[in-house]
């Protein structure tokens, strides 16, 4: 069967290896993964402009990267038209950048080291980003992490990086993104009292806590978690609460 997409950014892609047909295993259609992939090139290519320039992202750039990459998680977002509204924001806030980065040149890369050193930069980015926009939502903004961010893309979609030094960077990205949920973990900490708290949190409509940063969050702050309600679907991110009952120990 000829090959219509290629996605093996998740644990159930097709005999461990990839999905190629006409969905992936998480109900992912080859349109969607296309249109994911058109997104991913031209944050690279909008990444590669800012690190060219010697600046790091703007806030509102750097929001932008960050809801670029949320969206290219496997199972975010499965509307091709709006993954490619969105690409066409990058392209509006990037005047003049050359052309988008072809990410066949990633997928098909003939060195296995290379290519798998910068796949694991590349979604380890994507997952960062999760936890990077809620936390900018709540109002923590990174400076540093957002250059990061930035110099991490462009080193994806440069052909000259050589094994060592995608080495340095994925040692570099893990400690990137223990800083991110750092990020979240401050911000939500502020919003309570400090000492013995019994209180219904109730996050802005716009942030939805998935359930591994809900056990990251527990695992830092010592604080038992009962989920009253939670809206885990991305297209319900905008329009429900996610409202939490905490109970515990603030540090």
């Amino acid at each position: 069967m000829d090959e219509q997409m290629f996605c093996f950014q998740c644990e159930q892609a097709a005999g461990c290896t990839a999905c190629t047909g006409a969905a992936g295993v998480c109900g992912k259609s080859a349109e969607t993964a296309a249109a994911q992939d058109r997104l991913t090139g031209a944050l690279i290519a909008f990444a590669g402009q800012l690190i060219a320039a010697g600046r790091g992202p703007a806030p509102e750039q750097a929001r932008l990267l960050m809801q670029g990459l949320f969206t290219t998680i496997t199972n975010v977002n499965f509307d091709p038209a709006a993954v490619d509204a969105l690409t066409r924001r990058v392209h509006d806030a990037s005047p003049g950048t050359g052309p988008d980065y072809d990410m066949q040149a990633l997928w098909r890369e003939p060195d296995a080291d290379r290519r798998s050193l910068k796949c694991f930069v590349l979604f380890s980015l994507r997952g960062m980003a999760a936890y990077n926009y809620h936390a900018r939502v709540l109002g923590r903004i990174d400076p540093e992490l957002d250059r990061f961010f930035c110099t991490a893309l462009q080193a994806v979609g440069d052909p000259g990086q050589t094994t060592d030094a995608l080495w340095q960077l994925v040692q570099a990205t893990g400690e990137a993104s223990y800083r991110c949920m750092q990020c979240l973990r401050k911000q939500l900490l502020g919003i309570v009292l400090i000492g013995r708290f019994q209180i219904k949190l109730q996050i802005r409509p716009e942030v939805c806590i998935a359930d591994d940063i809900l056990l990251q969050f527990a695992l830092f702050a010592g604080i038992e978690l009962r989920i009253v309600c939670h809206c885990d679907l991305a297209e319900q991110f905008f329009d429900q609460w996610a409202i939490f009952l905490l109970k515990g120990q603030c540090e």
